[in-house]
């Protein structure tokens, strides 16, 4: 009795195999392949060379190939009765080279003995199973190439959704912790800040399908979380954009969606933002070229003493690395480091022209 993942597995290869070989997904090989046969046999002898038979001997020819893939391969791969396999292989060959040797006649007039038009046909179907294997190996080969891909490429999405979820979460709990300090101080101002954390959550979650958003939208939303923040802080922080006609570059530029946000938003979770002598500082660059318009991420920040362990973690920082490795590949760099407390980041994002 096999396993269930046993049977999974010969279903799954018998699928793959199924769905290669069949004439309809072959049909362009097929007819290059006897356009090829068809105008050696012409360059060779074309006196003796005809159309039909030239289709009756391709006939033939397709019979051996899926006789041999659908009848004497067993239905499953690997292969392991080998010796029953040769001997329901040899069994194939000879009755289809039987079989032509009944039907030939009819076909076109033939002088030749037996035993040497059998032997022609052994050689000529051992030539054609080694062109045959070969083009089923590299078939079934690109097939499972592309179905790993596949995979791999679900779960790389599966796991940058995941990433992006952890995000969420930090983002919720620390605008909720300021609004509740908001209101436990009894500031009047909020009212005003629940409304803009209101629309900052609006942004996150409207479209949580959509994972890439225009840089505008993102920077739009940072400036809002600036703001919300910034009653508690006073004007410590300062946000400078170094931007060259932001209409043509901001709203044309795609980012993942909360990767630059979730570095703000971390000055504000892990920094000092209270300490007047060294206030927290972002800035926003865009820089472009005749090769690449380049985004510039740079934060300095002084950090607390008890986040100092947390910072260390880099759990956010990984899973916005993660993202943007995925989107822009090699061309971005993220770099982080404390000296004493003071923490520096750099963010690099180059965009193709």
């Amino acid at each position: 009795m096999k396993s269930l993942s046993e049977q999974i597995e010969r279903l799954n290869e018998d699928m793959v195999r199924t769905n290669i070989l069949s004439p309809k997904n072959n049909l362009l090989f097929w007819m290059v392949y006897f356009l090829i046969d068809y105008v050696s046999s012409l360059l060779i002898d074309p006196d003796q060379v005809e159309l039909f038979s030239s289709l009756f001997n391709f006939i033939f020819v397709l019979i051996f190939f899926y006789g041999t893939c659908f009848v004497v391969i067993p239905r499953s791969i690997p292969l392991k009765n080998k010796r029953y396999i040769l001997l329901k292989f040899i069994l194939l060959l000879v009755i289809i080279i039987q079989l032509k040797w009944l039907l030939m006649p009819s076909v076109v007039a033939m002088e030749m003995p037996y035993l040497k038009f059998f032997m022609i046909e052994l050689i000529r179907c051992f030539h054609f199973s080694i062109l045959a294997a070969l083009v089923c190996f590299i078939l079934i080969s690109f097939k499972k190439l592309k179905e790993q891909y596949s995979i791999q490429l679900a779960a790389r999405q599966a796991e940058l959704a995941q990433y992006q979820l952890m995000m969420n979460p930090h983002f919720i709990a620390n605008g909720l912790n300021a609004i509740q300090s908001d209101f436990i101080l009894g500031d009047a101002r909020a009212k005003d800040n629940l409304v803009t954390f209101t629309e900052m959550l609006t942004y996150c979650f409207t479209n949580s399908t959509q994972k890439i958003i225009k840089l505008s939208e993102e920077l739009a939303c940072i400036e809002k979380f600036i703001q919300f923040q910034k009653h508690r802080y006073g004007k410590k922080l300062h946000l400078s954009y170094e931007l060259k006609d932001e209409a043509q570059y901001c709203s044309v530029l795609e980012i993942p969606k909360m990767t630059l946000l979730t570095l703000v938003e971390n000055v504000f979770k892990h920094g000092r933002v209270n300490d007047q002598n060294c206030a927290p500082i972002i800035q926003i660059s865009i820089l472009p070229d005749e090769k690449y318009i380049t985004v510039l991420v740079a934060i300095k920040n002084a950090v607390n003493e008890n986040n100092k362990a947390v910072i260390s973690s880099k759990s956010g920082f990984l899973a916005v690395s993660h993202i943007l490795k995925s989107y822009f590949d090699d061309r971005y760099d993220l770099s982080y480091f404390s000296q004493g407390d003071l923490f520096t980041l750099n963010l690099i994002l180059k965009y193709e022209r």
